[in-house]
């Protein structure tokens, strides 16, 4: 909305480059002063020390929120191939993947089985 009122005001001075965080004039902040911004915000509310790319990395909890879909996380994250995304997070599915194996073996052991057979046998009128 910030950058409609600026591109109003400034008429054809305003250099639309289509990106989403600008300086008031529409072009795009260079990476030192993003990352001077983000050392004023860490400094101001007392944050754990961080590098700016390090967020890009926060969208692994996107991963495992979306069940894995790596497509999405492959354009939320601006990789260009999916499988950049299946390297850096790997660890993230294997640690699901070895859930749901345990999952399934405790529901499909011989002795859960069993267990379930009895429950079923004990709670019939």
């Amino acid at each position: 909305m910030l950058q409609e009122m600026m591109k109003s005001d400034l008429g054809p001075e305003y250099q639309d480059y289509n990106i989403v965080i600008a300086q008031p004039n529409g072009r795009p902040f260079e990476e030192h002063q993003i990352c001077q911004k983000f050392k004023a915000l860490i400094t101001e509310h007392n944050l754990k020390p961080v590098v700016f790319h390090s967020l890009r990395h926060s969208t692994s909890m996107k991963l495992k929120i979306s069940g894995g879909d790596i497509k999405a996380v492959q354009g939320d994250t601006g990789h260009a191939q999916a499988n950049m995304v299946t390297d850096v997070y790997s660890h993230i599915m294997n640690d699901d993947r070895k859930r749901l194996a345990k999952k399934m073996n405790d529901q499909f052991s011989p002795l859960s089985i069993l267990k379930q057979k009895k429950k079923q046998l004990t709670s019939r009128p």
